[in-house]
């Protein structure tokens, strides 16, 4: 538990205006400071209290990021000093300090007094009712803070290791959280953060058992998995909320069955990605970032430039598997009419999602050995291409198909000719 303490002052001198109970060392004031403080109008100051007791012998890791400035002091030790602190980093919105870490040897059990110091940089106090000001700056007139701390451990993985090979089934958890991603910042890389693919390596080298090894990856977007190709069971989590763990258990233990589909085309790695050595895309040239995709983006830029992907977007996985034939097309005058007859082919039964990409069907439950006929529309304007200020589909033979994913090299074709240019305005 964290004890906050609020001055009005710029060095956590005078009274206590008000005293907050955290249980969160990420202490974001900009809407839960004290009222009479977060106007912007004064610089202010906190004074935050806590014990930390280790749980291992090493040398640990201590770590500020700061809107104003910070101290941080255990026990009479001043560990980390932020005070005067210089360029940009991307905590709070852009508005906090680059990370500032030191290590400490720390002992098992002991119990340090940990105290940490911020107060608001007056040349960053803005009036949130000044009429010059965009509100976003009062991000900028609070003491915002945000304190970490990483132990050392060295016996994890080899613990770890030992767990999978005396167990019937290995599941590990992996990925990120707000911490890592988030709207407001960007991620420093795809990699996944601090030793989690050493853990994963290792295991797999080391385990009597891979085959007993499930691996739930939780995240709202793409990392690098560099050990993918060895992994028997991988299931993408995304971010499930308060029912997460209840959702995974039935998934994992047969319950309810992994019916999703990928939203987006999974690189194997960031050098993959066509701006990854274009800086002019990425970061940027002069605060300016050039767009040269076009419409390549995406799966389509995948095959375009012959890049296989880890996984393309609509990828996905059940208990079974599923046979697709392209049954007919009916043309429209607005649109076509696709008929697909799916055919459980696995041994348990399952729900399909058949995909045209620019349309997609859910199937009902098909039993093994079973099929069921779905329709897809696609409707013409859908196919269009933006040209010259109006959406335009060109005359010409179009290639409809239907498959599982958007790299699916067995994806049930079927062409439609399209006698004359259709255009449709904004």
């Amino acid at each position: 538990m964290l004890r906050i303490d609020f001055f009005a002052s710029h060095n956590c001198t005078g009274d206590i205006l008000e005293t907050q109970y955290r249980n969160n060392s990420s202490i974001d004031l900009f809407d839960s400071g004290p009222e009479s403080l977060r106007d912007g109008g004064e610089p202010y100051s906190f004074r935050m209290t806590s014990i930390l007791t280790p749980a291992t012998d090493g040398n640990h890791t201590f770590s500020v990021s700061s809107v104003g400035g910070a101290r941080l002091f255990v026990g009479d030790d001043l560990v980390l000093d932020n005070s005067d602190w210089n360029g940009i980093g991307e905590t709070f919105y852009s508005f906090g300090s680059p990370e500032l870490l030191s290590s400490m040897s720390m002992s098992v059990g002991r119990s340090y007094k940990v105290v940490l110091e911020a107060w608001s940089k007056t040349n960053n106090a803005v009036k949130t009712d000044s009429k010059d000001v965009e509100p976003m700056h009062v991000y900028g007139a609070q003491p915002s803070t945000r304190l970490g701390f990483l132990e050392e451990d060295t016996s994890t993985i080899a613990e770890a290791i030992t767990l999978a090979d005396n167990s019937d089934v290995c599941i590990v958890v992996l990925g990120l959280n707000d911490e890592w991603e988030s709207e407001g910042y960007d991620r420093p890389s795809m990699g996944l953060p601090g030793d989690q693919d050493k853990l994963v390596e290792d295991i797999l080298a080391s385990t009597r058992h891979p085959e007993r090894i499930i691996i739930v990856n939780q995240s709202g977007s793409p990392l690098e998995m560099p050990w993918a190709g060895r992994a028997h069971t991988i299931l993408q989590a995304w971010y499930g909320g308060q029912e997460a763990g209840n959702a995974l258990a039935d998934v994992l233990l047969g319950i309810a069955r992994p019916k999703g589909r990928l939203p987006m085309t999974w690189p194997k790695a960031y050098s993959d990605l066509p701006f990854a050595t274009d800086k002019e895309s990425w970061p940027g040239v002069d605060d300016k970032v050039v767009y040269k995709e076009g419409n390549k983006i995406g799966y389509r830029w995948h095959l375009d430039a012959g890049v296989a992907p880890q996984w393309w977007f609509g990828f996905g996985l059940d208990y079974t598997t599923f046979d697709s034939t392209v049954v007919s097309v009916v043309t429209e005058h607005d649109r076509w009419d696709i008929c697909v007859r799916i055919l459980n082919i696995g041994l348990m039964i399952g729900e399909d999602v058949v995909q045209r990409l620019i349309a997609f069907e859910r199937t009902e439950s098909i039993e093994p050995r079973d099929s069921i006929t779905v329709k897809l529309t696609v409707q013409l304007r859908d196919v269009a291409e933006w040209s010259e200020q109006k959406w335009l589909l060109q005359r010409g033979s179009y290639a409809i198909g239907v498959g599982k994913h958007a790299g699916d090299s067995e994806m049930a074709t079927k062409f439609i000719d399209v006698q004359k240019a259709l255009s449709w305005d904004p």
